[in-house]
Order: structure tokens, then sequence, then C-alpha cells
């Protein structure tokens, strides 16, 4: 090989490389910002259930409003590798589920098919 072709190959090796990490990279940092919605959406119906729960007129004149006594900040957050394995637990019992319904359906299907041609033999057809 010639030094400008050995210089070609590790040069697209190096930009491959670095773009594939990139994209990575940046669905990673996506998922995790997708994820910080989430969080904050959970602490600002919590922080909206305490404000509604202390602003709620009494229904007896005897009884205060209740008022929000959980924690005022936002949930910890769970690793990205601890969600991963969720998703790939919950994505390997789908696709399971999804392969015993269809085996159960080509039973099915089979045991319509053997019928008919019982039918058809028992009428001479």
């Amino acid at each position: 090989m010639s030094r400008t072709a050995k210089s070609f190959l590790v040069a697209s090796i190096a930009i491959t490389t670095a773009t594939v990490w990139g994209v990575h990279f940046i669905q990673a940092r996506e998922e995790e910002a997708m994820y910080q919605g989430v969080v904050k959406d959970e602490a600002r119906m919590l922080a909206r259930a305490a404000r509604n729960s202390s602003t709620a007129p009494p229904t007896n004149a005897t009884q205060t409003p209740a008022t929000y006594t959980g924690p005022t900040v936002a949930p910890p957050t769970i690793p990205l590798s601890a969600r991963r394995a969720e998703y790939s637990r919950n994505l390997a019992l789908q696709q399971s589920l999804e392969e015993e319904q269809g085996m159960e359906r080509a039973r099915k299907e089979k045991e319509a098919y053997e019928k008919d041609r019982e039918e058809v033999r028992r009428k001479g057809l």
C-alpha cells in the first residue's frame, strides 16, 4: 500500500470513529434532557398539588386546610445505565409477548385450515 492510501485509510477511520462517538454522545445528552423534563413535570405537579391543597377552602369551620409536607426537592435521577437496562428488559418482554401472540395466531390459523381441509375431504371435493 502506498503512503497516500495508508494515510487516507487512517483519516477515514478516524473521521468515522469521531462521527459515531459524536452521534452517541448527542443521543445520550438528548435522552438525559428529555428525562429531566419528566422530573421537572413531576416536581411541578407536586408543587401544584401543594398549592391547591393549601388554598382549598375548608369544608368545615373547625377544619384547617391541609398543607403539603412532602419533599420540596426533585427526586433523585435514575442513572442512564439503569434506565437503559430497564428499557432493554421491557423491550425483551414486549418482543417475547408479541412472539407468543404470533404463535397463538398461527396455531389458530392452522386449526382453521385443518378444519376446512377436513370438511372438503368429507364432501368429497
